[in-house]
């Protein structure tokens, strides 16, 4: 997750202490902040001159210069609220709903009766309007009041999603009203007053503001636009409504310019940091079919000589300026469209004669909803143009640029990677709802869905909590993922986005890593305590049967639970280990000693800090800490869980998993045991054994191999050029065994 690095406090007059009365309305220069000394929540934002008291949402606290989650912030104050072990930070799906689409024709009419509220996690009711009074008003009265449509938009509150007041948008914003809203004191309080007059009368959890956009509107800003007050209006603005709005427990939100040079220019990020709570890329409105010449709508990559905006552009230009975790990438659900000047030259950069043709159903020259471009695909000619840039397709003189369900899954599973914490679709009413092109429906919807952050998970056990991940659907049982000795849950990031839509994986982070619970003081890890987890695990979501993923000492764990109790396992997926391997006797006898004082030492410094290393050192030490088996660019999937930063040097992390798994006493069991166990083995298996690792290797593992290949008429056997951990290394070399697996024993229904 990127955070922001320390603003330097440039108060005019350094004080210590607040003695007590904080620093409200005391003078200061720039736009820095101070942390108040007794209340974690509490923060003093510098504007204009003097300082602004605001307070972070419950339950995050101030850390630095941004609102964060406890576990993060180092407050020595109170907290306002109990801070609970439950608290966690969820991903964001935002889906806006337009109220003029309830006015197309036929097939494209969409009000509130469509919307399948369970997909998402906030709907934003797009839009209500600022008028020239500085009030916000419902942006068509007829449908918004006298239809009740914001009223039927917030019973969708009931099923558990978030429901945000709109105000602005695309049209809205070209008026003057906003500027002129924003340049006094008492016009923003009519507007900050009207603001909490609708989201009462309508019962709504909070606002976005949608002014598209402050100092240069769509266009490139030009140094007469950096000139001008509006900048520093706008903040006062933000800084206005955050403070009232949170007196309410109120969310606050902002849609944002994708366009680095706008955004450079339009906003102050130190002021968007302490004023929202996210706010929205809008990389939906980046290229426009009034262009003269053919441009991708939201391009994927850039290429010379070209000087498009791609999305990873956008991606870093924003998470370089605020924390990530404020972050959500908002992606069309429509296309741009263009009429060529000539049918001869149909490549990204054609010279255009104006908009294309309007679909059936907007109506709108130059745009076309996604569902009436894929309609199109099916009922009429069209030759599709994939590149690495974008999608496109052309017909006589139209030229279409859109997303498909791919580059959706594509774009928002690489922001969920670079931790952006969460996605928007612009909007509900243009993705293939009733799916008449598609399989399912909400093509667009779902794939962002599948692309976004996987959801966190806690299991709750005697001592604290075990941790894990799921992607896919939780309505479904999942096939429990398990990692090795030292690893966590980051170890299936590559592997299992190629494997969910199958079905839904929940990784899980074993006891003492990532970021479940430590065993208690006193206690020891014990190799056998991780197969009856799998058992605990199976009986507290009450499943009849398991399904495993393993790799190394998972694989371990899952073979003993799979042998254990084999009408409980539906099959057993093995990575590049089977049984522990066979040692040398007097060499584990010899190495007891040390081990067991290693443990004991462990043991008395639990409570101390291990040593901090930067990032850079700690990927090289984890890299050769698994004898170079995690490739260097594969460890920071490893580090997202395993590291934690340091309270001595804020520049410096330290590995957080329990120091006491580094002296295990693995003991050796007797070749005869091992025997018995996997004769029991009669799932459908699948065991796949990286060639360049040096585990699974021994007389008595192949020995064992060739033992369940003899009594198991289900068991496939891979061998693969890779490490230890190919799977996270290689994903798509796993991948390519497991789905047909899959298939060939018909696992998935």
């Amino acid at each position: 997750m990127t955070e922001l690095a320390p603003v330097p406090d440039t108060e005019t007059e350094v004080e210590s202490v607040d003695n007590g009365q904080g620093y409200e309305g005391k003078a200061c220069t720039g736009i820095t902040f101070k942390a108040d000394e007794h209340d974690c929540s509490k923060y003093y934002l510098c504007l204009n001159g003097v300082y602004v008291d605001l307070t972070c949402p419950a339950p995050l606290v101030w850390n630095k210069n941004h609102c964060d989650w406890p576990a993060k912030a180092r407050c020595k104050g109170k907290a306002s609220l109990k801070i609970t072990e439950d608290q966690e930070e969820k991903p964001i799906i935002a889906c806006y709903f337009t109220n003029w689409a309830y006015y197309r024709p036929g097939k494209g009419k969409f009000g509130p009766e469509q919307v399948d509220a369970s997909l998402c996690t906030h709907i934003i009711y797009s839009w209500a309007h600022l008028s020239n009074t500085s009030q916000i008003v419902p942006g068509v009265p007829e449908l918004d009041v006298d239809n009740d449509f914001l009223g039927k938009i917030s019973e969708l509150r009931l099923d558990g999603v978030k429901v945000i007041l709109g105000v602005g948008g695309l049209h809205n914003s070209r008026v003057s009203n906003w500027s002129e809203m924003v340049s006094t004191k008492e016009k923003r309080t009519s507007f900050i007053e009207s603001a909490h007059k609708l989201i009462k009368k309508w019962n709504f959890d909070g606002l976005q503001l949608a002014w598209q956009y402050p100092v240069c509107g769509q266009e490139i800003c030009t140094e007469t636009d950096e000139e001008n007050d509006e900048k520093s209006n706008f903040n006062a603005l933000l800084t206005e409504l955050s403070k009232s709005l949170r007196q309410y427990n109120l969310e606050f939100s902002a849609v944002v310019s994708p366009n680095p040079k706008v955004a450079a220019v339009a906003y102050d990020p130190e002021v968007l940091t302490a004023t929202l709570d996210w706010m929205a890329i809008a990389a939906n409105d980046y290229y426009w079919s009034t262009n003269s010449r053919t441009e991708y709508l939201l391009p994927m990559q850039s290429s010379a000589p070209s000087e498009v905006c791609d999305y990873k552009t956008m991606l870093s230009y924003w998470s370089s300026v605020v924390p990530s975790r404020q972050l959500v990438m908002s992606v069309p659900a429509y296309g741009r469209s263009y009429t060529l000047r000539s049918e001869l030259f149909v490549h990204p950069g054609a010279p255009t004669a104006g908009p294309g043709d309007a679909g059936n159903y907007t109506q709108v020259p130059g745009f076309m909803a996604y569902y009436e471009i894929c309609n199109g695909l099916k009922t009429q000619y069209w030759e599709e143009m994939p590149t690495e840039e974008g999608m496109s397709i052309v017909h006589g003189s139209q030229w279409v640029t859109f997303l498909r369900p791919q580059e959706v899954f594509k774009i928002i599973s690489t922001s969920s990677k670079m931790g952006i914490r969460g996605a928007a679709l612009w909007a509900l009413d243009l993705d293939d709802w009733r799916s008449e092109c598609s399989c399912e429906p909400w093509p667009l919807l779902t794939a962002l869905r599948q692309g976004a952050t996987p959801k966190e998970i806690k299991i709750p056990v005697k001592w604290g909590h075990v941790s894990g991940k799921l992607w896919g659907d939780e309505n479904e049982q999942p096939i429990l993922a398990l990692h090795g000795w030292q690893d966590n849950a980051g170890t299936w990031d590559t592997l299992a986005p190629l494997l969910y839509k199958k079905r839904p994986i929940l990784a899980v982070d074993f006891p003492g890593h990532g970021f479940s619970s430590w065993f208690p003081p006193g206690m020891v890890y014990y190799p056998w305590e991780f197969a009856r987890l799998i058992l605990y695990i199976k009986q507290y979501y009450k499943w009849d049967k398991i399904s495993l993923l393993c790799h190394s000492m998972g694989s371990i764990a899952g073979l003993r639970f799979a042998s254990l109790f084999p009408d409980d396992v539906t099959f057993y997926i093995a990575i590049d280990s089977l049984i522990a391997d066979d040692y040398d006797l007097n060499a584990v006898v010899d190495k007891y000693p040390t081990t067991m004082l290693k443990m004991q030492k462990a043991h008395s410094r639990l409570e101390d800090e291990p040593p901090s290393y930067t990032i850079d050192e700690m990927i090289k030490i984890w890299h050769k800490g698994t004898r170079q088996s995690v490739a260097l660019d594969s460890v920071k999937y490893l580090i997202t869980r395993g590291a934690k930063p340091s309270t001595t040097d804020p520049n410096k992390f330290y590995f957080s998993r329990d120091s006491r798994l580094k002296h295990i006493l693995f003991t050796p069991e007797d070749k005869r045991f091992v025997e018995a166990l996997v004769k029991r083995l009669t799932c459908p298996t699948l065991y796949v054994k990286g060639l360049d690792s040096p585990f699974a290797s021994d007389d008595f593992s192949v020995e064992m191999r060739e033992l369940i290949k003899k009594i198991n008429p289900k068991f496939d056997c891979h061998m693969v050029p890779g490490t230890h951990h190919l799977h996270l290394n290689e994903p798509e070399k796993v991948a390519n065994l497991i789905l047909p697996f899959y298939e060939k024993y018909n696992l998935i229904k």
